[in-house]
């Protein structure tokens, strides 16, 4: 049997996700051995549709499925770029931390309420510390929380930045609120 058909011969092909139906690793990756050398199943398919993968670029998932080998599904990427891409899927920081003390939509309420309560009644409220509270709000923290649309207007008519929703000479001091 040829090497590629014997790899294909292991995959559930559907219209989305072509599952990996082979031997797989415990962090949910498919596995494979191509010309005598051990890789997850996606690095694979990558090599027998496009050729080699240049050194220090990734195999990444566009659909963050962990045994699809769908050509289509995969793109190259640095380092870099995969966790870029798993930030804004969050599928990394935030509530993948295990030692947050919040989630996305705590960030995002607090983020809202600070235009309209202090710092210590916000820490008070959720039960924070005051500088988890500041960081959150000046996007040292929780950067990843997307800005509503109705929020971005209102700070746009108030001359505030839309991108951390303070310019930066606005940021909240400790000692200030």
């Amino acid at each position: 049997m040829e090497i590629a058909e014997r790899f294909w011969s292991k995959v559930e092909k559907s219209q989305g996700c072509w599952v990996w139906k082979g031997a797989k690793q415990s962090k949910g990756y498919g596995c494979y051995v191509l010309k005598g050398r051990s890789m997850t199943a996606h690095r694979a398919a990558w090599i027998l549709t496009h050729g080699e993968i240049p050194e220090g670029m990734l195999v990444c998932h566009k659909c963050d499925n962990r045994l699809c080998v769908n050509p289509d599904h995969l793109f190259l990427g640095t380092n870099a770029d995969n966790m870029r891409d798993a930030v804004a899927k969050r599928r990394a920081g935030g509530t993948h931390n295990h030692t947050a003390k919040i989630n996305w939509n705590i960030a995002d309420l607090i983020r809202s309420l600070s235009y309209s309560m202090k710092v210590k009644e916000i820490a008070g409220l959720f039960g924070l510390s005051r500088s988890l509270v500041l960081d959150v709000i000046n996007g040292r923290t929780w950067k990843q929380v997307p800005i509503k649309l109705e929020e971005h207007f209102e700070r746009s008519s108030l001359g505030l930045s839309t991108s951390a929703g303070r310019s930066r000479h606005q940021k909240v001091k400790l000692s200030g609120r």
